[in-house]
This record gives C-alpha cells, structure tokens and sequence, in this order.
C-alpha cells in the first residue's frame, strides 16, 4: 500500500525542524547574554576601580626635591 502525501504532512515536518532548531539554539542565546552582562558588570567595576586610583586616595604622596632660587635642591 501506498501511503500519499498531503501539504499538511510537510508542513508538520518544518513545524518539527523549527521546533528542533529552536530549542538547540536557545541555551547558548541565554548563555550570551548572561556572559555579556557579567563582563559588562566587570567592566564597570574596573572603571570605578581605576577612577579611585587615578584620583590619588590610594597613592602615597611623594616628597619631592624643591630647588631654591639660587638652584640648590633642598
């Protein structure tokens, strides 16, 4: 016997393909964005981190060697 073929039996197999092809890509999507807004959150931290070392509260003060009017380093 032979079995025919009906449009609905082709559209149920793409139906099936998208189904398939939608749920293989949707852990690595979320797995991106998760990985995107850690290294985002990162990089902010890193901003706020080297602000306060640019802004000198962590840095020692240097003494450094004044010279007189006369050019001697005092």
């Amino acid at each position: 016997m032979e079995t025919t073929r009906t449009p609905e039996m082709g559209m149920e197999r793409r139906r099936s393909a998208t189904s398939v092809l939608l749920s293989l890509t949707t852990a690595p999507v979320l797995v991106g964005i998760w990985g995107i807004r850690a290294l985002l959150e990162a990089s902010i931290e890193l901003g706020r981190e080297s602000e306060e070392l640019f802004r000198g509260e962590r840095l020692p003060t240097l003494e450094l060697p004044v010279e007189g009017g006369d050019g001697e380093v005092r």
